[in-house]
């Protein structure tokens, strides 16, 4: 069962990549969240964001609240650099619940090829990228483990300077 979602799911980004878009030219943020900035600025986007610690070593501060997106709910992690003091990534976490792990990481793809289109890289099994000519990435990662209902559903957005 497990092998044949992995063959529907090659075949729909196969299928999907066929599909031109004009991607725009630099990633500014995600959503109300913009790169670069402050502190306050990020604190102010939702008053119901409440710090938390953060799992990178780059992050200084990491804010989280949770949302709907896409029809599912999800994490939404906004992290300040150290080495700028400003916001520089958004993580978004997708929740897995029993059984879900391959059909939601299969919804989520669709949604962000169907925003960001075909220009992705996959340099891991399961890490796919869009990177933007003026700066900025998106990294959708979907691991799912067969048998043990584990899982992890991620969309990271990141400030990047210019390729």
């Amino acid at each position: 069962m497990r092998k044949a979602m992995r063959l529907i799911f090659a075949f729909l980004m196969l299928i999907l990549s066929w599909n031109t878009h004009a991607q725009e030219e630099r990633l500014e943020g995600f959503a109300n969240y913009k790169f670069g900035m402050t502190i306050e600025q990020t604190k102010a986007v939702r008053l119901d964001a409440v710090e938390t610690p953060c799992s990178s070593k780059l992050a200084l501060k990491c804010f989280e609240f949770y949302t709907i997106i896409y029809g599912e709910k999800a994490s939404i992690r906004p992290q300040i650099y150290r080495s700028t003091e400003r916001l520089e990534a958004v993580t978004v976490t997708f929740p897995i619940e029993l059984s879900r792990c391959d059909a939601l990481a299969e919804k989520i793809a669709l949604q962000l090829l169907d925003k960001y289109g075909d220009t992705f890289t996959k340099d891991k099994q399961n890490f796919t990228h869009w990177y933007f000519s003026g700066g900025g990435s998106v990294t959708f990662t979907w691991i799912c483990i067969p048998g043990a209902e584990l899982g992890a559903v991620i969309v990271s957005y990141r400030n990047r300077e210019s390729l």
